[in-house]
């Protein structure tokens, strides 16, 4: 009787609430599908300003962004998500990596993905598996 109550609780448990945050809406399209297929709960902004929008009136635990936006920046919205969600897990992406906006991540309390890897993000995302 007790196993199955673990197996009830584990199928209950939540997926992570996920929020991708790119300018390239091909980008947030892939990882939105693909997290979506896993389970977890997707939104998607195109903008830091989409963004800040969406931190303010939802829970994410886990915020995946580029770095590289027109206007604001990852590193901004970086910034910002320690404010209004500091229990959130940063994730930053680029198309372009460079030591500086590495160190720009890191000094800001996110976690540089470097690359826009799928697999990579994958990994750092938590599965049902």
């Amino acid at each position: 009787m007790q196993g199955t109550k673990a197996a009830i609780k584990e199928t209950e448990r939540e997926m992570p609430h996920i929020l991708v945050v790119d300018d390239e809406k091909s980008i947030c399209e892939l990882l939105e599908i693909t997290f979506r297929k896993e389970g977890h709960r997707v939104e998607v902004a195109n903008s830091v300003e989409a963004a800040k929008r969406k931190l303010e009136s939802q829970i994410f635990d886990i915020i995946i962004s580029d770095i590289r936006m027109p206007g604001a920046d990852g590193v901004d919205l970086l910034k910002l998500a320690k404010e209004i969600a500091p229990g959130s897990f940063f994730l930053l992406i680029t198309g372009v990596p460079t030591i500086e906006t590495a160190i720009a991540a890191i000094n800001s309390g996110g976690l540089p993905g470097w690359t826009r890897s799928l697999d990579r993000a994958r990994r750092c995302v938590p599965s049902s598996t």
